[in-house]
């Protein structure tokens, strides 16, 4: 069953919605869907997306995104393309429309980024951490464009850094559905992330998949270290609490990059692991870093 919006938009749950309602039964309960056009549907997407009143370069840039990124995922053998949320893309409808973000989406119509003749797959975030996570590693799905790269602007997102998270060894366990916890060793992927986390016992261990750490611990993502507490008093590296510019940051698995100053990401108290990172600094304080700033971005060194 399908009601079309005349006049005025559809409602439902008090939201308002251009096209169609697609209600069908799915067992005891019904499920609805929005059928519409694809550019009704961005407009409904682009300012849940990014913030409305942001340049309209970058606005413009977000409905190509969007708007291939829904191509490239259409799912015709189902009774819907998309979610409205974080699965695929947020989607408010009528309530998320700006005037700002319609021009936008007008401004680019019918404009989408290919590969070989095709929607390209252009997955975005609002926080990368400083590096983007490849394809094959994210979702096992590789493509050149999906590759992990550096990002020195992401150090303005809210989001950049987190933690550190403390737990008990006892709440620790029970998270991860193990008898306790003596001793953890990480692996990283090539895109830094932790791929899988051993967790060791006495008698025993278990490997447990860097994701399912992230979602029994409630982690914001799988960009973490874990370190096991002892009973003295650990010695602190003696830049912690100093600034470098961080000039680039290379996968561990790439080898060694060429320049003045190189170290190993865990080496440098703060910084997530998995990397050798090009840099000037130390300095004592921010300014001092900002002054050499040219060509990176000022990271400060604390220890977790």
């Amino acid at each position: 069953m399908s009601f079309v919006a005349g006049a005025a938009p559809l409602a439902l749950n008090g939201a308002r919605y251009r096209g169609e309602l697609v209600v069908r039964r799915t067992g005891q309960t019904l499920a609805v869907a929005n059928a519409l056009r694809l550019e009704q549907y961005l407009r409904g997407v682009v300012p849940w997306e990014m913030p409305w009143h942001w340049q309209p370069a970058a606005l413009r840039a977000q409905a190509i995104a969007a708007r291939t990124y829904a191509l490239a995922t259409r799912n015709p053998g189902s009774s819907f393309d998309l979610y409205a949320d974080t699965r695929d893309q947020m989607y408010g409808g009528v309530r998320a429309e700006k005037s700002s973000t319609n021009r936008a989406v007008a401004a680019t119509g019918g404009e989408i980024v290919t590969w070989r003749g095709q929607p390209a797959r252009t997955y975005y975030s609002s926080t990368s951490g400083g590096r983007t996570e490849s394809g094959r590693d994210a979702w096992g799905y590789s493509r050149p464009y999906l590759a992990s790269v550096a990002d020195p602007y992401d150090a303005i997102s809210p989001h950049h850094d987190w933690g550190p998270w403390r737990f008990s060894a006892r709440k620790l366990a029970r998270r991860l559905g193990v008898p306790s916890v003596g001793d953890v060793i990480e692996r990283w992927n090539a895109s830094g992330r932790v791929a899988a986390v051993a967790f060791r016992w006495h008698g025993g261990a278990r490997v447990v998949d860097g994701g399912a750490v992230q979602t029994a611990l409630k982690l914001p993502s799988t960009w973490f270290t874990i370190r096991v507490a002892s009973a003295h008093a650990r010695h602190e590296p003696s830049w912690a609490g100093r600034y470098i510019v961080v000039l680039a940051s290379v996968p561990l698995a790439d080898g060694r990059p060429h320049g003045r100053r190189v170290a190993r990401s865990d080496a440098l108290p703060g910084l997530r692991p998995g990397y050798w990172v090009v840099f000037r600094g130390p300095y004592a304080i921010r300014s001092q870093a900002e002054r050499h700033a040219a060509g990176g971005y000022v990271r400060r060194l604390d220890a977790n």
